[in-house]
């Protein structure tokens, strides 16, 4: 049964516009605190548009809701305490269940639907910036939870949040094959996480266009029976 009625009409493009938004801005604001700041303000909402998309099942938004507290009151405590051990595990595991979820349900929209509309366009790029960002909190955690996991070739002193941007970075260039060298996985477990991000980012490309390519071919023969 497809549940795109029960959506809220603006919930697709304002998660895209999001996610936009916290890619493009971060990276222009370096050092100090405001850096931190403009990092935690966009990446909040990101997830409170994340929740939008599956506001429609009551349960799970609860629940994504808890995992929302943890993971924003993780960060803003750690912006003013060094936050280590179990609270840096439980912050980056908080924000890669909630991306998960929210990557799955989009999933499920997308491939549910019978015709393309601009929010299946909308989702389909979402959940390819949704399995980048998620990522990139995998390999955060890695280098969190692992001593040595990756060797940053350019950086040899740097703020969390720029770290955490390096990570973004990282994901985006494994997820699309690119694999300019200057970050390079040491540990097996953040080898691994590499080449599975790799294998991911073909497949869904792959996938997603057959999947659209078949719904075209349909929409036309509909169309011409109908002529």
């Amino acid at each position: 049964m497809n549940d795109e009625p029960k959506r809220a009409p603006s919930s697709h493009i304002y998660l895209l516009l999001a996610l936009v938004a916290f890619f493009v801005v971060n990276p222009f604001v370096q050092g100090g605190s405001v850096e931190r700041y403009v990092f935690g303000i966009l990446f909040t909402a990101v997830l409170i548009f994340g929740v939008f998309v599956i506001i429609h099942k009551p349960l799970l938004s609860i629940c994504m809701i808890m995992l929302i507290v943890i993971n924003l009151t993780s960060y803003w405590i750690s912006s003013f305490w060094d936050l280590r051990g179990y609270g840096v595990i439980l912050e980056r595991s908080a924000a890669i269940i909630f991306f998960l979820v929210i990557i799955f349900s989009l999933l499920h929209h997308i491939l549910s639907e019978r015709n393309i509309s601009l929010n299946t366009l909308y989702d389909a790029i979402s959940v390819y910036l949704l399995v980048g960002l998620s990522w990139s909190f995998i390999y955060s955690l890695l280098d969190a939870t692992q001593l040595n996991a990756f060797e940053f070739n350019d950086l040899v002193s740097v703020s969390q949040v720029a770290k955490e941007e390096s990570f973004i970075y990282y994901s985006f260039v494994t997820l699309t094959t690119l694999g300019y060298g200057d970050i390079t996985p040491l540990s097996m477990p953040a080898k691994t996480f590499a080449w599975l991000e790799a294998v991911v980012g073909q497949v869904y490309v792959t996938v997603l266009i057959a999947h659209f390519v078949g719904l075209h071919v349909a929409q036309r023969a509909q169309n011409d029976r109908r002529e």
